[in-house]
């Protein structure tokens, strides 16, 4: 009997080895971040300058403190960080927990990749993402869908849900609508609050441009940094996103987004609206 107890004993004592703690050293995770923020971010000096040292130094110690005082689980302590991190209005920069969630490279993003024909002078295309991943299917949209282009004068250019990717995948496209003589004369961009990245990057390539108008709601405000590093923190194991370049014309629209020419509102058909507009 006493064997079969230090048995289960032993066993319970495996099991409890291999289950994932339930807590964390979250203070050595903060240092780590913080660290890798003021040494690798690219818009550390332009958030800490002579105005925001106090500010910033401030919410240093109130994010140890509140991690000292709490002893947070994993998610909590994602929190606290990513509280910290919100001092530096970069959405790209940011703490989690990693769920498992499929990586959008195991996604097929490009299922709705279309081009249909509204009227005889009108094309619509829907661009679903410019994640780089897919750029052999974009290219070759591309490459099907450029020379029917030329034939109408008009364009709808839909990125609702776009969340971006890199501008090698919007490249081909945007140089074709802004040189070639015979491309679209008037262009509609639709644009809701996903639209982030390079997916803004496009709309700021082509928005202002004569012809060009742009549809819906603020889009996400997240293009003022980009090339960003996945990491791992050593002690809870947070997946941490971290940016290497600095867009500094972009700051701007930063967090608050690209706001559009004419604004729509959610739960209205936005695509008969613009079909609307270029009918007059």
């Amino acid at each position: 009997m006493k064997w079969k107890l230090l048995c289960w004993l032993l066993i319970g004592g495996c099991f409890a080895a291999n289950a994932q703690p339930t807590d964390c050293n979250c203070q050595n995770d903060f240092v780590y971040v913080k660290d890798k923020v003021e040494q690798k971010h690219p818009g550390f000096k332009v958030n800490v300058n002579n105005e925001t040292r106090k500010d910033y130094d401030r919410k240093v110690a109130e994010t140890a403190a509140r991690i000292q005082n709490d002893t947070p689980d994993r998610e909590n302590c994602a929190s606290y960080i990513g509280d910290y991190l919100s001092f530096f209005r970069d959405k790209h920069m940011k703490v989690f927990v990693d769920n498992g969630r499929p990586d959008k490279s195991e996604r097929n993003l490009t299922r709705d990749m279309t081009l249909e024909s509204i009227n005889e002078n009108t094309w619509y295309i829907k661009l679903p993402t410019f994640y780089k991943t897919y750029w052999k299917e974009i290219d070759s949209f591309y490459d099907s869908i450029i020379p029917q282009l030329q034939t109408r004068p008009n364009l709808v250019v839909d990125l609702t849900g776009n969340t971006g990717g890199g501008p090698r995948m919007y490249l081909q496209l945007t140089k074709f609508l802004k040189k070639r003589k015979n491309a679209p004369a008037r262009i509609a961009l639709i644009y809701d609050r996903y639209c982030a990245s390079a997916c803004e990057h496009f709309v700021l390539e082509l928005a202002g441009k004569k012809g060009v108008t742009t549809f819906g709601e603020n889009s996400f405000g997240a293009l003022g940094y980009g090339n960003v590093a996945s990491l791992v923190t050593p002690n809870c194991g947070l997946k941490f996103y971290l940016p290497a370049t600095l867009f500094r014309r972009y700051l701007k629209y930063e967090v608050d987004g690209i706001p559009p020419d004419r604004p729509l509102e959610s739960g209205t058909d936005w695509r008969q609206q613009v079909e609307d507009f270029f009918s007059r």
